[in-house]
């Protein structure tokens, strides 16, 4: 294993700055300190003297009562020593001031090493990865194709208790391991000296994540365990009839090296066919038949309904809490099929992006926090097939052709349809009105080549909807930025955003899987039925597909959420 002296490092306990030493696991990508251990060293009065002075009241004194009191445990349980006053700091002691965050039914303390310059005298070489909800699904396909029918499958979660704080600072980095915590019982700040790695800390998350990796493997190489790691939490897959196996060898694992698991009933459940890690729920029930399902857990889609009413309740929404809700909403939006979230997600995010709360919030942004309301409470997980799918090839093409060309003239677009054994089945071409292609931008704007270029897949799908359904879709583009839209369900332009998302809609009801390809112009055959020129395509025994304006009209109509 490249990262075997992980082990020995883990003795030694790992540093919280300078350059954090590299696993040669995890892809390079190397990020310098701001500067050096030294320079902190020499700082570290002053930047005390900020974290303590930075240390007060939150203003509300159940939360303060709560980060007290959950510091006072951790003292009890080893991790931290005081509290102190400021006579036991040495020269060269870096205080980071102590916040709560609260989560749904618990209060987690952060230990803010960016303030204190901690993070920022430490230098990363490694990109560092976890394995997310795609990898465990793929661990779950994959098992499934090599099995075939009659599998059955259960699983669930191994949870670290206090991951970090089983890891310890080295001896030599103790003087930046300084924490100010506001004491709510004497009105003022306490200080703690952290023994194990801070809740914070950038040094923390390389030190676990390499732990964590090497974990895995272990169980992989030496358990025949089939498990992945994200950070703290170890999803296991077993046969169904194994799992009292599985589950006494992962528990012997963990138990030899060292590491203690969470035992409450709310984190350690048995093995099941449905069990939940990320907050998302893995339904495994009915692999034996080709196919299982991953979806939001109902606590997080209570608690993103929950915290969406209270805003439209308020009718306000800041910038910091629009930001946090995007990227919540984007992550529960991953485990729903269908990509049509993207408007209302791109209307959400613009709030974060402003320098002062928006109070009334206006039409649109109500539409979509009630939207992706409705969408997270009520749309279908992601079913995953272990199977195959027939495939099918599209070529799409737009083009904007002056009059003097001796073709069709104007904003025009093309599309061809083929299947995988290289059959030319339909294709279509059509002249967008000008009255129509007028109403895609201002009235100076002239050229329109973006938005025809985006329009064809999006026509594609309308027009062959019965024959795509439940396929895998190769659309090929031969526009750079038409194909990165489509990849990503946003554009600058408000008529190819109206299209991006009238067009994914149809996808999520046509259960189709589109992969974006670029294509040179020489190579796409949608290239000449945007154009007008049929000849060849007739000889290959397409048939044409009509498109008319009224086509067109509905996938550029204004996106109404409230009826979306």
């Amino acid at each position: 294993y490249p990262d075997a002296k992980v082990a020995v490092e883990m003795c030694q306990g790992f540093p919280l700055c300078g350059w954090l030493p590299a696993s040669d696991v995890f892809p390079v990508r190397v990020r310098a300190p701001e500067f050096d251990e030294t320079f902190l060293r020499s700082m570290a009065r002053s930047f005390t003297a900020r974290s303590i002075a930075a240390t007060v009241s939150s203003g509300d004194s159940e939360l303060d009562t709560k980060l007290w009191q959950a510091t006072l445990e951790e003292v009890e349980e080893g991790f931290l020593t005081g509290p102190w006053d400021a006579s036991h700091l040495c020269r060269e002691s870096v205080v980071s001031p102590r916040f709560g965050l609260q989560q749904k039914n618990k209060l987690r303390p952060i230990d803010n090493f960016s303030s204190s310059h901690v993070n920022s005298a430490a230098g990363v070489q490694e990109r560092f990865m976890v394995d997310t909800v795609d990898e465990i699904c793929a661990m779950v396909k994959t098992w499934m194709q090599e099995s075939g029918p009659g599998l059955k499958l259960v699983g669930k979660t191994y949870d670290m208790r206090k991951a970090y704080r089983q890891l310890a600072v080295r001896k030599s980095h103790l003087d930046f391991a300084w924490i100010s915590v506001w004491d709510p019982v004497l009105g003022r700040p306490a200080l703690f000296k952290m023994e194990t790695l801070p809740f914070g800390a950038t040094a923390s998350v390389s030190a676990f994540l390499r732990v964590s990796q090497a974990i895995k493997i272990l169980g992989i190489t030496c358990g025949n365990l089939v498990w992945s790691s994200f950070y703290d939490d170890f999803v296991c897959v077993c046969r169904e009839g194994t799992e009292e196996q599985t589950d006494r060898l992962g528990r012997l694992g963990f138990k030899s090296l060292g590491w203690a698991l969470s035992l409450g009933d709310d984190k350690d459940k048995p093995f099941a066919n449905k069990f939940q890690a990320l907050g998302v729920e893995f339904d495994l029930s009915n692999v034996g038949e080709g196919f299982f399902s991953v979806g939001n857990t109902l606590a997080r889609r209570d608690e993103l309904s929950e915290k969406i009413a209270n805003i439209l309740e308020a009718n306000e929404l800041e910038p910091a809490v629009a930001e946090s809700l995007r990227s919540r909403l984007l992550f529960a939006e991953g485990q729903l099929y269908g990509r049509f979230a993207k408007l209302a997600l791109q209307r959400i995010g613009a709030v974060g992006l402003q320098s002062r709360p928006v109070r009334p919030i206006g039409t649109e942004l109500k539409q979509a926090l009630q939207w992706i309301k409705g969408r997270i409470l009520t749309a279908a997980p992601r079913r995953i097939d272990a199977g195959g799918r027939r495939t099918y090839y599209m070529f799409l093409d737009g083009a904007c052709t002056d009059e003097q060309e001796k073709i069709w003239t104007g904003t025009s677009v093309g599309g061809v349809l083929a299947d995988s054994d290289g059959n030319i089945l339909f294709y279509f071409g059509h002249v967008v009105s000008k009255e129509l292609v007028a109403t895609w931008g201002p009235p100076e704007k002239t050229q329109h080549i973006f938005e025809a270029e985006v329009l064809p897949y999006a026509l594609a799908l309308t027009v062959w909807g019965d024959i795509i359904k439940d396929c895998c879709i190769f659309a090929f583009i031969d526009n750079e930025a038409a194909k990165a839209s489509w990849i990503t369900g946003t554009a600058s332009s408000d008529a190819a955003q109206k299209i991006l998302h009238q067009g994914t809609r149809p996808e999520a009801d046509l259960n189709v899987w589109p992969f974006f390809s670029r294509v040179p112009t020489h190579s796409n055959m949608g290239d000449d039925p945007s154009r007008g020129r049929f000849e060849m395509l007739e000889m290959l025994g397409a048939r044409r597909t009509e498109i008319t304006d009224s086509h067109v009209s509905r996938l550029i109509a204004d996106v109404d959420l409230s009826r979306a």
